[in-house]
């Protein structure tokens, strides 16, 4: 379908009939001025057995304000508690062998997701809140959620002068798997002619002695690509935190991510956990404790962050004398707390690449625990090529 207004304004509540906040499917929408979506998904009762009560989700569309700004705000509805949803969470396939095996899910909704979907404010602002629901256990309950199809050639790409994604994931008294605060991922690009500010977080961040929590970062950037013209990147991310964490990284940057702009901000805040106990003999991946892998900023497998286009043929990068666009690089990391992998700052395998036009700083403090393992402030491995 396609629409073409002045204003548009969308909210919508889930309810009995129609679970989730707005779904915008096959669409084309185009406002001469502002855009504004506001949904929230149902909250399930305790007589009820929901299987889809997210806030918004726009799929294979195109959003288009032409003088104006986007504005997206979701809340996903909240579990009753009661995991009647059947379908295991386990993935030992993909990388998870020491991954939950819960065979039943509560109902937990994402706040913002966006699938295979352009939006564009080339003369104003895109701002996304989107913050999950909570409940019993909960599996892939983002914050904001951007994705597309790498092998089907259809990505998403969010443009416009200023981009603001701010996403809060599902919270749990029992257990979060997949539930970041933002997961932008499928060689989607966000592109911002100035400034680009993401801010995610886990909806658990208090230690507790009930929350299992596994795959729970704060940011994470998937074969995904940050961009910036004139301005600054900004990440700040922070992990989950409650009984036994494992990957509960603040900012997780992965598998051919790129960031490039005029200056770039990263900080990352690892998980925390309660269970700090040890074993003698290993885990599924070779782990000798309950909570792990919480570092505060992670970058691996040819992951590339660049000032600099003087160093290559992309498009230019317009610098400056201030904070905001002196070609600064700076990645400050804090650990949670475990057994192993509590990083400040971790550089993983592979080559990734830093090129800096100003100064490259890098800031980490190791995360804490009664025994820890394999652990620094920051840590370089593999090939770390630092131009400039």
């Amino acid at each position: 379908s396609k629409l073409k207004v002045g204003l548009l304004n969308i909210k919508g509540e889930g309810n009995a009939q129609q679970t989730a906040g707005i779904k915008i499917y096959g669409s084309t929408l185009n406002s001469v001025v502002d855009i504004v979506f506001d949904g929230k998904g149902m909250d399930e009762s305790s007589t009820d057995a929901l299987t889809d009560n997210l806030a918004i989700e726009v799929y294979s569309s195109k959003i288009e304000s032409t003088n104006g700004s986007i504005a997206i705000n979701g809340v996903g509805g909240s579990g009753n508690g009661v995991n009647n949803i059947e379908g295991s969470i386990y993935c030992g396939d993909c990388g998870e062998e020491d991954g939950p095996k819960n065979d039943r899910t509560d109902a937990v909704g994402a706040g913002v997701v966006l699938l295979k979907t352009q939006m564009t404010a080339e003369n104003g602002s895109i701002d996304i809140v989107g913050k999950a629901g909570s409940g019993g256990v909960t599996n892939g309950g983002y914050g904001v959620e951007i994705n597309g199809a790498m092998d089907e050639g259809e990505v998403s790409k969010l443009r416009a002068q200023t981009i603001s994604i701010d996403g809060t994931g599902a919270a749990s008294d029992q257990l979060i798997k997949a539930a970041e605060g933002i997961r932008i991922q499928e060689a989607s690009e966000i592109h911002a002619t100035d400034s680009l500010t993401l801010k995610g977080q886990s909806g658990n961040t208090s230690v507790n002695s009930t929350t299992e929590a596994y795959r729970a970062h704060g940011i994470v950037l998937t074969t995904a690509h940050l961009r910036s013209d004139t301005g600054m990147i900004t990440l700040e991310g922070t992990g989950a935190s409650g009984n036994q964490i494992k990957r509960a990284y603040g900012v997780y940057i992965q598998n051919e991510g790129s960031i490039r702009g005029a200056r770039i901000k990263v900080n990352g805040y690892g998980g925390k956990a309660l269970d700090l106990s040890s074993n003698d003999t290993p885990n599924e991946a070779g782990k000798y404790g309950k909570s792990y892998n919480n570092s505060g900023v992670k970058i691996e497998r040819s992951v590339s962050l660049d000032t600099n286009s003087s160093n290559d043929s992309d498009s230019p990068i317009a610098l400056g004398n201030s904070d905001q666009n002196n070609g600064t690089i700076e990645i400050t990391g804090t650990g949670g707390n475990g057994v192993e992998e509590v990083d400040g700052v971790a550089f993983g395998s592979d080559n990734n690449v830093v090129d800096s036009a100003g100064d490259l700083i890098i800031i980490g403090t190791g995360g804490t625990g009664n025994y820890i393992e394999d652990t620094q402030g920051v840590d370089i491995e593999g090939e770390l090529s630092a131009l400039g």
